[in-house]
This record gives C-alpha cells, sequence and structure tokens, in this order.
C-alpha cells in the first residue's frame, strides 16, 4: 500500500503551529535587542553631555547657567534647565520645574555659544572653545530632550552651605521610554537619585 504525497491538515497545522512559535520568539528577541539598543544609546549621550558641561567648566572657569554674559563670563539671568533641540518630555506636579522654570538651549550654550562668553584666542588660553557637543545630540531613544537641571550647578562641588542648606543634585537626564521625566528637579546631593525610567548621569 503507497502513501499518498503531501502532508495532512494536523501536519500542516503542527507545522504552522511550530512556524508561528519561531515567530513569537525571534520577534521578542529582537524587541529586547532594540530596546536595549536604545537604553545603551541614552545612557552614552547624557554620559558625553555631562563630560562637555565638564569640558565647558575646564575652559571657561564657570558653568552655562545664565541666558546673558557679562564682560564676557556668566551673567545674571539664571536659568532652570539646559535642552537639547527636540520636543520636550512630559511631567508630573512633582517634576515639572525640568520644564516650567526658565529654560535654555544646550546647543545655544555648547555648541553655536549664542549667549557671548568670552571666545579663546591667540591671547588668551582660557574662553569658550567650543563646540562641546555634536550637533547630532538632540533627542534621545525616543524622540525627547535631554535636560541637565543646571540651576544646582555649583563650582565649589560642596553638597550645603555653611548655613546648613543642602544643594540639589545636578542631572543630566532622559525621561526614558514613557516619556515623562519623574526625577525631581531638586534632591538634595546627599541621597539624589533617578526615578521610575528616567536615565541620567549625575553632574554633581
Amino acid at each position: 500500500m503507497f502513501r499518498q504525497e503531501g502532508m495532512t491538515l494536523v501536519e500542516v497545522t503542527v507545522l504552522l503551529a511550530v512556524i508561528g512559535i519561531l515567530v513569537g520568539l525571534m520577534t521578542t528577541a529582537t524587541g529586547d535587542l532594540l530596546g536595549q539598543s536604545q537604553t545603551v544609546r541614552t545612557h552614552e549621550d547624557v554620559e558625553y553631555i555631562g563630560r562637555a558641561i565638564g569640558e565647558f567648566y575646564a575652559d571657561n572657569g564657570f558653568f552655562p547657567r545664565t541666558v546673558d554674559s557679562i564682560a564676557g563670563r556668566s551673567g545674571t539671568m539664571e536659568i532652570g534647565s539646559l535642552v537639547s533641540d527636540a520636543p520636550l518630555p512630559g511631567t508630573t506636579t512633582s517634576t515639572g520645574l525640568w520644564t516650567e522654570s526658565q529654560i535654555s538651549s544646550m546647543a545655544g550654550q555648547l555648541v553655536r555659544n549664542e549667549v557671548g562668553y568670552r571666545v579663546r584666542d591667540t591671547s588668551r588660553r582660557a574662553g569658550w572653545n567650543g563646540p562641546y557637543v555634536s550637533t547630532a545630540i538632540r533627542d534621545d531613544a525616543w524622540g525627547h530632550a535631554y535636560m541637565v537641571n543646571v540651576f544646582w550647578l555649583d563650582q565649589r562641588d560642596i553638597v550645603q552651605d555653611a548655613d546648613g542648606t543642602k544643594l540639589g543634585a545636578v542631572w543630566v537626564i532622559s525621561a526614558g521610554p514613557n516619556g515623562v521625566v519623574e526625577t525631581p528637579f531638586y534632591q538634595a546631593r546627599d541621597n539624589a537619585r533617578l526615578y521610575g525610567d528616567d536615565i541620567g548621569h549625575r553632574l554633581q
């Protein structure tokens, strides 16, 4: 007795089920890899921006935390956050100061010197010597701006003032996959941490 060529309905069903399982496993693995690569890229970006602010300070002797310049130096019109050129992330009632305080363009301070800081030249060893960040650094892996709460940057690099007032921790931050900043704008430096799925690099 000869077996007819071809597959039975049961065999076809089993084969399709196996293919479906394999496709599901591959899709999950691909999604996991994509998520990991987005997180890695964002971690690298926040660290890179942090180094750029350190280089700015080394060149100028002050931090980029005002929107005016007096005699080529940092002025008196303080800002709350430096923000990259991308859509602002969402905030909550407890984190709103990231976007509600005075903000300034990260590119304007670190790429183009729009504030008008004294530029380094052959006659002086100190001065703005940017660009400090690449123009490619605009949005995180989920399409939102990077932010730095530069209001708390302090040249003394201390935890609290002589009167006991605790200074705020300084973060270069991404709102992470959910697109909402969950880390408070102010946290005391001695116990600061990231909240939610925020991705950040601590400066002070």
